[in-house]
């Protein structure tokens, strides 16, 4: 009895290990580097395209995730398969917004359906002198090459902005080091639109707005960007 008791204990500490036991390195925050599609091979590069935009998913230790595409969001969480090296996602939301522009919905079509596949992402990481790429697979020929660092002309934008507490209570602050003006909406956790058009001033009221998570869509002439926050 005694030796089978540490069996299980040893099963559950080599599962658990596993479960847990991929690079540290995954857990940050990486940018889009280049879509590739079944068929249609390279669909985006952001040296190619330099949007507007800044595509980004982040990876936390305890496999949730949450990322951007063009002008949505998305949140989930990963199972390890430890014997593949591989994520599978699992409860994937989006926002529902419709881009401005057509190559920003087309972008979105492919990126999201590659986010939501319910199938093994393989992993790769690549440590480099100046940054970490991961590649995620998950149909041959369906692959997301991601970097630490972003070369989006976007980022200065996004950098310019600061938005606190989170979580928040009764109000909501938004720092923008910018001078040009800024479009914000607040979405519910379907896509759905919330506050169209709020006034930055630079608080927005959030009292009314039930506990729960939410996105803060904002925008302007040099970028968009899409913020999770949650109102306790």
């Amino acid at each position: 009895m005694i030796k089978l008791q540490y069996i299980f204990i040893f099963l559950f500490l080599f599962f658990t290990f596993n479960i847990y036991s991929q690079d540290t390195n995954l857990y940050q925050t990486w940018y889009l580097y280049q879509l590739e599609v079944d068929l249609e091979g390279v669909v985006w590069d952001i040296e190619d395209e330099q949007p507007n935009f800044l595509p980004s998913i982040t990876i936390n230790d305890d496999l949730t995730f949450d990322g951007v595409g063009a002008c949505n969001g998305f949140y989930g969480y990963y199972t390890y398969n430890s014997s593949l090296n591989s994520l599978n996602p699992n409860d994937v939301v989006f926002t529902l917004s419709v881009c401005d522009t057509s190559e920003e919905n087309n972008f979105e079509g492919s990126y999201f359906n590659y986010i939501e596949a319910d199938t093994d992402h393989t992993i790769t990481l690549t440590s480099y002198d100046d940054y970490d790429e991961l590649r995620l697979e998950n149909y041959p020929g369906y692959i997301a090459i991601y970097r630490s660092v972003s070369l989006s002309i976007a980022e200065k934008f996004i950098n310019q902005i600061k938005v606190y507490p989170n979580p928040v209570q009764d109000k909501l602050n938004i720092d923008y080091k910018g001078s040009d003006f800024l479009t914000l909406n607040i979405l519910d956790i379907r896509g759905a639109l919330i506050l169209e058009n709020v006034t930055l001033s630079p608080t927005i009221d959030t009292s009314q707005l039930s506990k729960g998570l939410y996105f803060l869509e904002i925008k302007s002439d040099h970028g968009e960007m899409i913020v999770k926050f949650i109102k306790n």
